[in-house]
């Protein structure tokens, strides 16, 4: 039994720690000092020798701390720096689309049919697939749709970096999609191969949600990276390399109701 207890809490944390003082010759010798000192041990020690092994361990647990203090802490460090750069990084070039629907016309409807109400927001007007895309193409941006109000069904998509919308084909690209539809409820994130609609590379589950009010959603296309806000807050954030630029639209499906207003787009850059 003793030295059952000295395995566990003696000769388990010196080796890891060795581990990690390779680089520090005096603990290194003190360290394998006191475990010759451990394999010379014979049996019948008393509650005395218990008491100086425990002793020893605190030691050289508090010799060693600032030692393993530092890598712990400048590993936190260095990730915290690469969020904080990552953001300072990329800035706005400016707005480069705006659209407060007094017409359709800088729209190419591919899909089904949209109309705009007396509102000025504009819907889809069928049931079924309905896809709406925009005269431009970027790489890097964000896109904010002021309202954005699903009233029924399944829900609706934002496309992003897409091409290939009029193709016999079939579109290339993703798709974020407010989803209540998907189980209980998500914030999706899909590519599209030749038309074909995969499966989601970024998924939340969410469940209980406000589906049905009228909601502010943002895009962010940077890079790699491509995260959805809602009202403000992040909702979703995937990664994916397959495609660098496209266009920007609009998605429903099934028997969805959804509406949409003041749509705006900036572009960004990496200096």
């Amino acid at each position: 039994q003793f030295w059952w207890v000295v395995f566990v809490y003696g000769f388990l944390p010196f080796n890891l720690l060795n581990v990690h003082v390779m680089k520090n010759s005096t603990l290194k010798h003190a360290l394998q000092s006191m475990l010759k000192m451990f394999h010379s041990m014979q049996k019948g020690q008393t509650l005395l020798e218990y008491a100086f092994i425990f002793v020893i361990i605190v030691l050289v647990l508090i010799a060693v701390f600032p030692i393993l203090h530092q890598p712990i802490k400048d590993v936190f460090q260095k990730y915290e720096n690469t969020i904080e750069s990552s953001s300072e990084l990329w800035s706005s070039s400016g707005v480069v689309f705006q659209e407060d629907f007094s017409s359709m016309d800088q729209w190419n409807t591919t899909r089904g049919s949209f109309s705009i109400d007396e509102n000025g927001r504009v819907y889809n007007a069928s049931s079924g697939e309905n896809r709406a895309f925009i005269d431009y193409e970027g790489e890097n941006y964000t896109v904010d749709i002021n309202v954005a109000h699903l009233t029924e069904g399944q829900g609706y998509g934002v496309w992003f970096r897409s091409t290939d919308v009029d193709s016999s084909q079939g579109v290339n690209g993703y798709t974020f999609q407010y989803d209540p539809g998907y189980g209980s409820g998500a914030f999706l994130f899909r590519k599209w191969v030749n038309g074909h609609e995969q499966s989601p590379f970024g998924r939340v589950n969410v469940g209980e949600y406000s589906w049905y009010d009228a909601h502010d959603v943002s895009l962010q296309v940077q890079g790699n990276t491509f995260t959805a806000y809602i009202n403000g807050e992040p909702v979703i954030s995937a990664q994916d390399d397959t495609y660098t630029n496209g266009t920007v639209g609009l998605r429903t499906w099934g028997n969805s109701q959804a509406y949409f207003d003041d749509i705006t787009i900036e572009e960004l850059h990496n200096p």
